[in-house]
């Protein structure tokens, strides 16, 4: 009998501690402590985070900072509603993404320098001096260059987002002596995942020096994506409405842009077209197999 109250009383020291374990995991403070440390741990990466809150469904960041590359995001706040513990397991079920107020930061000169690998020199010395290495094929020379889109966009995790709500600031660097330029960017829509095809609409406006040629850029547009399965697109396309105004465009200038990318068994299919007052200026299209 004494040994099945002490069963019983271990159990419940263990269910206890395991009640109080879980009940410090999804206290704010534990989440922000191991969002830090984790931050910390990831080489080539500067961030902070001011406070990470998640329950079973939703999540909420404030105050994070990134650096990397000389690129800079500061999001003032995120709200995220989707299973945290599948999530975990990489499926990202995404029910409700909304980011607001955030800044992209691109003036830093190294976030303009082309992605290498470290150390790696832009005009590499031939290995043996005074010994010119054979020209490949242009075949092969294009292959080595250009491996298709598709295979790029595979995921490292099962994705799906319902619905996205994104509004924030992209800085870029323009011409010297120059302010750089504010675009300021909002993204909403959703539906995307495997089998479904997701639809977002854009905007994006700045406005430039006055005396530029060009003075004040605005674009707008349709974005779709179509997914084969949680992890690889199947379609791209886009819809893009643009218009420039400026001394060098007094009455203002309209482009529209049309592009789409497709893949099946056969390879890779891409078509782009430009338009300008209902003239055709551009019209390209091409197979990858």
């Amino acid at each position: 009998m004494k040994v099945v109250r002490v069963l019983l009383f271990s159990a419940a020291v263990v269910l206890a501690l395991l009640a109080v374990a879980v009940a410090v995991a999804f206290t704010s403070g534990f989440q922000t402590w191991a969002a830090r440390k984790a931050l910390a741990s990831q080489p080539g990466l500067t961030a902070s985070v001011g406070r990470v809150n998640a329950g079973l469904g939703d999540v909420r960041i404030e105050q994070f900072h990134l650096t990397q590359s000389g690129a800079t995001l500061t999001l003032p706040s995120l709200d995220a509603e989707l299973p945290v513990l599948s999530a975990a397991g990489r499926k990202v079920q995404v029910k409700r993404l909304v980011a607001k107020g955030w800044t992209i930061d691109l003036t830093s000169p190294a976030a303009g320098e082309a992605v290498g690998s470290p150390g790696a020199s832009r005009n590499p010395l031939p290995a043996e001096a005074g010994a010119a290495s054979p020209a490949p094929a242009p075949a092969q020379a294009a292959a080595a260059v250009f491996q298709g889109v598709f295979s790029r966009l595979k995921l490292p995790v099962d994705l799906a987002v319902d619905s996205v709500e994104l509004e924030g600031e992209i800085i870029l660097p323009v011409a010297a002596g120059q302010p750089p330029a504010r675009v300021h960017v909002t993204l909403t829509g959703g539906q995307l995942g495997a089998g479904r095809e997701g639809r977002f609409t854009f905007s994006a406006t700045t406005v430039l020096a006055p005396t530029a040629p060009v003075n004040a850029l605005n674009a707008s547009g349709t974005l779709v994506a179509a997914m084969d399965t949680p992890r690889t697109f199947s379609r791209l396309a886009a819809q893009i409405e643009a218009e420039a105004r400026g001394p060098q465009f007094p009455q203002g200038t309209k482009l529209s842009a049309a592009l789409t990318a497709g893949h099946a068994n056969a390879g890779e299919s891409y078509t782009v077209v430009v338009e300008a007052a209902g003239r055709k200026l551009v019209a390209v299209q091409a197979d990858y197999h």
